[in-house]
């Protein structure tokens, strides 16, 4: 019987206009009311997904690709990335040509990105090898050309492509994955992985996909990610992930 239901940001849950539907807000609302536990898992930091928190209001969120796991907005686990292995890699690439370097931590993110303003409340332009190393969750990476993809696959933590966007990297604790997320607050808050339904599109997505209850590709999913599926739904154009649960785990018609 599911009784959680995870749900990725990007390309799943929002629109491609970063924005969640007015339908699946209504439906997100009823499933709550019929006692379902809402949860987050996302690539992003908690201050990049406060917005949608007030929205929903998900019980436990799964930050960071499992890095930063929050019940009731209390901190539950948090994976840092080796700080020796940090310094290599700011050492390396700060200051690569077209390459764009961000180090994010619990409560802060810092970058070298030049494009970043002065004023933006969520990133803030810094000068990487001064930053502390050893409470770093997830570095982000953009390149202009893959050069460096070979020597990032070869570090000794968890790299992860975006399907969706060419050049960009993000490195994490050995150890992390949307999967370790979900197993930390389900211990937390009594659940079993058997009892998720989970929603994704991208390569971060395939543990839990692949190990949890229900495992739903949006359509508009990478091609290898809807193969390791067990079920597919309309796109996040679409509002997939919201008729799905409308359709199969709602028990009543939606008041909507």
């Amino acid at each position: 019987m599911i009784k959680g239901i995870v749900m990725d940001l990007d390309q799943t849950l929002l629109h491609n206009d970063k924005q969640i539907s007015r339908y699946t807000l209504q439906v997100l609302e009823q499933a709550k009311r019929q006692g379902l536990t809402l949860f987050f898992a996302t690539g992003r930091s908690v201050m990049r997904i406060e917005n949608y928190r007030r929205q929903v209001h998900p019980e436990g969120l799964i930050c960071l690709n499992g890095g930063l796991n929050l019940w009731q907005g209390q901190r539950v686990s948090q994976y840092p990335l080796n700080p020796s292995l940090v310094k290599s890699v700011v050492e390396r690439l700060n200051g690569l040509s077209g390459c764009r370097l961000t180090l994010t931590y619990a409560d802060t993110i810092f970058t070298n990105d030049p494009q970043t303003r002065h004023d933006d409340p969520i990133y803030h332009r810094a000068d990487l090898p001064g930053c502390p190393m050893d409470s770093v969750l997830k570095i982000s990476i953009n390149l202009d050309s893959d050069q460096e993809a070979a020597w990032l696959n070869s570090l000794d933590c968890t790299c992860l492509a975006n399907a969706h966007e060419p050049g960009y990297y993000v490195l994490v604790s050995s150890v992390v994955s949307k999967l370790t997320g979900a197993r930390d607050l389900c211990r937390r808050c009594g659940l079993d992985l058997s009892e998720l339904a989970v929603f994704g599109d991208d390569f971060n997505d395939l543990p839990l996909l692949q190990n949890c209850g229900i495992g739903i590709a949006v359509m508009n999913a990478h091609p290898e990610v809807k193969a390791a599926a067990s079920q597919t739904c309309f796109s996040n154009e679409q509002d997939g992930p919201a008729h799905w649960i409308a359709e199969v785990l709602l028990k009543e018609k939606p008041e909507f």
